[in-house]
């Protein structure tokens, strides 16, 4: 759970918004780069009209954290793997994305050798792109904030340690600090303008980010109409997400029906689909 202050920013949001996050990359990550391509991240590089240090293009201006085919068709020429030129074929398709899937740059340049310039780097890597959060409040409940739900994406490949990179940058900053955000405005998910209406919320994992904000919408202005809430997630003692706020609005009256689905808990697997 993130609470970011909107004070003074001249941002505004309603419910069924989301938040734009402009990440930087881990320096952990970053340094693994340099070292497996033994390359100086001050060395300044040219591309697009724009010169900064390696360091920079790599923390700020480059995604780390998510690999493409592009990058690995690159990797493949110059390392000459027969391996990475296989999947590369029409007929690896599938494989392919599912390998794409699974790795990051680092493992493809710490897999097979081969010999990166700064500068064919910083081209080959896609733009560093914001990471869009469903907002998780209502400015009526909570003033000038934002509240955001975030998965923190932490995994181990081949021993190693990866991160997801907005969801990293988020989750380690615990103590006070900025970030660049944007409101990215969804019109097309907005609650009634007609408050008796009913509305039914299905969301799971993450997903109940938004419904946490209708559910304080709707509170706020009184709204007359019912509110049911089907949650999912793998496990009840540690997955129920807001556990307390949703019991409390189910007693206050805030919810009338909320349906459950914890996947692991039994024996037999159930969904949001099912309940």
């Amino acid at each position: 759970h993130v609470e970011l202050s909107l004070e003074n920013s001249g941002l505004e949001y309603e419910p069924g918004d989301a938040l734009g996050v402009w990440p930087t990359n881990p320096s952990a990550l970053v340094d693994e780069v340099l070292r497996s391509l033994r390359l100086d991240g001050d060395e300044p590089v040219e591309h697009s009209n724009e010169s900064h240090p390696l360091r920079a293009w790599l923390e700020q201006r480059r995604e780390l954290t998510r690999l493409d085919r592009p990058f690995l068709a690159r990797h493949a020429a110059l390392s000459g793997d027969e391996t990475l030129a296989r999947l590369l074929e029409p007929a690896s398709g599938s494989e392919l994305r599912e390998w794409l899937g699974t790795r990051q740059p680092i493992d493809v340049i710490q897999g097979s050798p081969a010999h990166w310039t700064a500068s064919t780097l910083v081209a080959a890597l896609r733009p560093l792109a914001p990471r869009l959060y469903s907002i998780a409040s209502s400015r009526k409940a909570v003033g000038e904030e934002a509240h955001l739900v975030v998965g923190h994406v932490e995994y181990e490949n081949a021993g190693a340690r990866r991160w997801g990179a907005a969801s990293h940058y988020l989750a380690t900053r615990i103590e006070e600090a900025t970030a660049s955000i944007f409101i990215e405005a969804n019109e097309r998910f907005r609650l009634p303008a007609d408050g008796s209406r009913d509305i039914i919320m299905i969301g799971a994992g993450t997903g109940i980010a938004p419904f946490r904000g209708f559910v304080q919408e709707r509170s706020e202005t009184g709204a007359r109409g019912r509110n049911w809430l089907v949650f999912g997630n793998p496990r009840f003692s540690s997955d129920f997400l807001y556990q307390l706020e949703w019991q409390r609005a189910l007693r206050q009256g805030q919810l009338q029906r909320l349906d459950l689905a914890f996947s692991r808990d039994g024996a037999q697997r159930t969904y949001v689909q099912q309940r």
